[in-house]
């Protein structure tokens, strides 16, 4: 699937192809480093 990140913060969209799901992630996880 494609993350995308939507509008707003935190809040994420993941399109597997089918489907889309909106995803809103907390803060603690949001202010996690993310490795690439």
């Amino acid at each position: 699937g494609v993350l995308v990140s939507g509008q707003d913060e935190g809040c994420y969209i993941l399109d597997d192809g089918t489907d889309v799901i909106e995803l809103q992630l907390s803060n603690e996880f949001q202010q996690e480093q993310w490795k690439k």
